[in-house]
């Protein structure tokens, strides 16, 4: 579209893309409509909280993550601490007794 030397008029934008490029739009401005949309699920409802039940329940899902936050805290903190131990004591007494194994069949012969 062009625009007369000397105008102070802007020129018409063709679309909502903010480019001025041709008479025929490349989108419509506006959201799309419900009928050109395929797949619309049409009277579904939309429920959400009351006050009072935000008020009531809205710290739930705070507490609910807290304690799993917790948990994986305190697993964490175990195997750092607990674990490392068990593996070396039970590796040692492994150890032991093949070490006590191998000399017993070690007298055999």
């Amino acid at each position: 579209m062009q625009v007369a030397p000397g105008s102070l008029r802007a020129p018409a934008l063709c679309c909502a893309c903010s480019v001025n490029h041709s008479p025929t739009p490349c989108r419509p401005a506006g959201p799309p409509s419900p009928r050109s949309v395929k797949g619309v699920t049409k009277n579904y409802r939309v429920y959400t909280w009351s006050g009072m039940e935000t008020k009531a329940f809205g710290g739930v899902y705070y507490e609910i993550r807290k304690k799993v936050v917790g948990k994986g805290t305190e697993i964490l903190g175990a195997w750092y601490s607990f674990w490392p131990a068990l593996i070396l004591s039970y590796g040692t007494v492994k150890w032991a007794e093949d070490y006590h194994h191998r000399e017993q069949l070690k007298h055999r012969d």
